[in-house]
């Protein structure tokens, strides 16, 4: 609960009535924490948190894992770089629609040169950026914790002073240095992995910066394909460029149809261009 309420609440959700919602719903939410927990019987106290918390769900910026979105790319008026445009949503909360913006990026001259901004299945992506995948890494980073709080436990019981106080003060000291091996640990992945990549990126011609981004599409895609995860990305992938001084230009663009077994259709489509009859 204490991490939802640091989230606050997302500006989508400030006119929903959260409580009203909750006590709404409140034998569908006992009915379903039941459920969850059992065979266990949560008590009144434990029912009522987990209400509580589903009340701050419902307004805080936290979007669930059935999230959907749109990303838009390109120029404005004033932009001299391109600039993406985000946004997530979790569906409509009573007549009103729950979203967030996490993650917009302006390219400048002076800061942000480059980016590359993975959305939806980022796990390929961020290991050809990072050099490990991101659940191992996380996963290895509790383990370390964990290794440390034990071989100091062991050390503690091999002399016979394996007391709360003592074990208290080996967990701080584990947590201290595993904070800093990891910070280290970041500090070389994004020395020896992220910078070099991104210095490459900052000066790849568009239709380099294309073909990049079409690759790392079809290595998510692979990877979704030979795994049992869900295949959520495949097939063709359209391509296309923007820039300022070419607008959006297709790079690659597949079709419903071969068009070399349908010339008849090009050719007509071409003579209705070529009159103007055709947008």
């Amino acid at each position: 609960m204490e991490a939802l309420v640091k989230l606050r609440e997302s500006d989508s959700t400030k006119e929903i009535k959260s409580t009203s919602i909750v006590a709404a719903h409140k034998d569908s939410l006992d009915e379903l924490i039941g459920n969850i927990f059992w065979p266990s019987e949560p008590t009144q106290e434990n029912r009522k948190a987990l209400r509580k918390i589903f009340q701050f769900t419902i307004k805080s910026k936290a979007l669930s894992n059935y999230r959907s979105g749109i990303v838009i790319a390109g120029f404005g008026e004033d932009e001299i770089c391109p600039a993406p445009r985000t946004m997530e949503t979790d569906g409509m909360v009573e007549k009103f629609l729950k979203h967030c913006s996490p993650r917009d990026f302006d390219i400048g001259r002076d800061d942000n040169h480059a980016v590359i901004m993975p959305f939806a299945q980022q796990e390929m992506v961020r290991r050809f950026m990072e050099g490990i995948d991101p659940e191992f890494h996380a996963y290895f980073g509790e383990l370390f914790l964990e290794q440390l709080v034990l071989f100091g436990k062991g050390i503690l019981e091999a002399h016979g002073l394996a007391n709360d106080e003592f074990l208290a003060r080996i967990r701080n000291v584990a947590e201290a240095q595993s904070s800093s091996y990891l910070k280290r640990a970041r500090k070389f992945q994004n020395d020896r992995f992220i910078v070099p990549i991104m210095e490459i990126v900052r000066h790849l011609p568009k239709e380099e910066l294309g073909g990049m981004a079409e690759a790392l599409v079809n290595l998510t895609s692979l990877k979704r394909r030979v795994s049992q995860e869900q295949e959520t990305v495949g097939g063709p992938v359209d391509v296309a460029v923007i820039s300022k001084g070419d607008g959006f230009i297709w790079v690659k663009r597949k079709h419903y149809f071969d068009p070399s077994l349908n010339l008849h259709y090009v050719e007509n489509r071409s003579r209705l261009c070529a009159r103007g009859e055709y947008g």
